[in-house]
């Protein structure tokens, strides 16, 4: 394992190497729009401005191509995720809508649609047009897979076990289907072993999923990413956790800011959830707190871990350090880099500090890719803070990691904290 200092040291050269790369990249996409003319100006022109984290002049720059060219799906689609990614749900699924309205033809716009439509309200009805779509042979694979997502979630266990098999060999999606399988192959041991059903799909609808046990004394809150998806089902995550039962909270974040300030179930306001997690606590008689967090949300994990004073903390390719005065255009998503400097500022910092001198908490486990570059960056910042249990999965390159793990058949992820007194 690295001592502290090589640690550091080594995510300095990766600091150091993503600045003059990024340098070079602006450098190259600068020289490109100068020697653009016309639709192909625009489009470098709201390519670099996204780069940039500046989404409000990349939309206005797509919102001016969607206009020249209203059968164009690749417009709305860009527009639509824009929203999403600020938390706007319903301008996302409006401007797909209107797309359509205008005769824009594309699977891409009705799947988004469709996905949107599903995560903003809830109904029985939603679930009734999602198995006529699964048992419909000409359902697109990837209509057929998302729909198999969304019904597995909702326990309809069998038509999303069909739904997924469908998807298998068709590209990509061969091995979110296997892992889909997987889970649900985990998720049916456990109902035989006498766990109880969890049902609900984390989204503005569903902001909270809330397990009871009574026989329990654990309770597990967890912080999910910022589309609110864990990779599986809430329903196959819990399986995947505890071969007994526990308690658990599963938190929603419509602001997509990773609940750094705040969740949908306790009002907005990092310090009102940690006040309404204390309550659940004292509520439920809980003596063994564990917190999950998994992509952006392990930075709230973290933290969390700290300020409720929890026993131990999992981690699925955790945002990890976020000290370093990074560009948005360093980043994966941009757009929230900058929403994140902007808003909050404060708890963009090094945890490894107040991880050190901490009182509680013996063990903090983290699960990453390990040909993912950018969540081994982020996992091995951990790698000499005591405590921390690092698990590569040996050539992984998705961030996707809870996926996986179901994948690989693994289980039981909260034995070893649960061990620990």
């Amino acid at each position: 394992m690295l001592s502290r200092n090589d640690n550091r040291r080594w995510f300095a050269r990766q600091w150091v190497r993503a600045h003059i790369l990024t340098h070079i990249r602006s450098f190259r996409a600068r020289a490109i729009i100068a020697l653009s003319s016309g639709k192909e100006y625009q489009i470098k022109r709201a390519e670099d401005a996204w780069r940039h984290g500046d989404s409000t002049a990349a939309e206005r720059i797509w919102r001016e191509l969607s206009v020249a060219e209203p059968r164009s799906a690749e417009w709305p689609m860009k527009l639509s995720a824009s929203a999403k990614g600020r938390g706007d749900f319903e301008a996302a699924e409006r401007v797909l809508l209107d797309a359509i309205d205008r005769g824009v033809e594309s699977d891409a716009v009705d799947d988004a649609a469709i996905r949107l439509g599903r995560w903003r309200r809830r109904s029985n009805e939603a679930i009734e047009q999602a198995l006529a779509l699964v048992a419909d042979p000409r359902t697109p694979p990837n209509r057929t897979f998302y729909t198999s997502v969304f019904l597995a979630a909702h326990d309809q266990v069998e038509a999303a076990r069909a739904g997924f098999r469908r998807a298998l060999g068709q590209g990509q999606l061969d091995v979110l289907a296997r892992a889909q399988l997987a889970g649900l192959d985990i998720l049916e041991d456990a109902r035989k072993r006498g766990q109880s059903a969890v049902s609900g799909w984390l989204s503005p609808a569903e902001n909270a999923i809330l397990v009871r046990e009574s026989a329990s004394d654990t309770l597990v809150v967890a912080f999910a990413p910022p589309e609110g998806l864990f990779g599986v089902p809430v329903n196959v995550l819990h399986a995947m956790l505890s071969d007994t039962s526990v308690n658990a909270l599963y938190l929603f974040d419509s602001q997509q800011l990773g609940h750094l300030r705040g969740s949908d179930r306790f009002g907005p306001g990092y310090e009102a959830m940690l006040d309404g997690v204390r309550a659940l606590v004292a509520e439920l008689g809980t003596r063994r707190l564990i917190v999950l967090g998994a992509s952006l949300a392990g930075v709230t994990a973290l933290q969390a871990l700290l300020d409720l004073k929890a026993d131990g903390a999992l981690l699925f390719s955790p945002v990890t350090n976020m000290s370093y005065p990074i560009k948005p255009e360093m980043t994966r998503m941009p757009q929230l880099w900058q929403r994140l400097t902007t808003l909050v500022p404060g708890m963009l910092k090094d945890p490894r500090p107040e991880l050190e001198a901490r009182q509680c908490c013996d063990r903090i486990e983290v699960y990453y890719g390990g040909a993912n570059p950018p969540d081994c960056l982020h996992a091995t910042v951990l790698a000499a803070t005591r405590g921390v249990v690092l698990h590569e999965m040996a050539e992984l390159d998705r961030h996707d990691c809870i996926g996986e793990l179901a994948l690989r058949g693994r289980t039981n992820l909260l034995r070893d904290l649960l061990q620990t007194e």
